[in-house]
């Protein structure tokens, strides 16, 4: 069982979520719910509305946001790090190749580096 956080991000939108990885080879309770041992199952948990799915087609929704960006999720699991932005017009080719940034109201300060003195004649 693996847990990633996301921003979702499509137009006007960002959405924090909780993803959970989840087969049933990470308990007995997940395969007495259907879970299967060999394909990994996505639970994706809307943090601001507290809605949940597991099925990217099941967001009870006319919007494309959810659906989208679950889809995405799991199909990129892998290459994705918590705290990542998943960004909707992205993952639909409707934002030319660039990624959204992140809402994060204030962002990771710079690596230290030391400053060196450089003589001049």
């Amino acid at each position: 069982m693996t847990i990633k956080l996301f921003e979702i991000r499509d137009r006007a939108t960002c959405i924090p979520v909780m993803c959970i990885e989840v087969t049933g080879s990470d308990g007995w309770l997940l395969r007495r719910a259907g879970f299967s041992t060999d394909l990994p199952c996505y639970i994706l948990i809307n943090l601001t509305k507290m809605e949940c799915q597991y099925d990217p087609y099941s967001w009870e929704t006319s919007a494309r946001t959810m659906p989208v960006a679950h889809e995405w999720i799991r199909q990129n699991w892998a290459q994705l790090d918590s705290g990542d932005v998943v960004d909707v017009e992205y993952a639909t080719n409707e934002s030319l190749g660039v990624i959204k940034k992140s809402e994060r109201p204030f962002a990771p300060p710079p690596p230290f580096t030391q400053a060196t003195e450089i003589e001049t004649d």
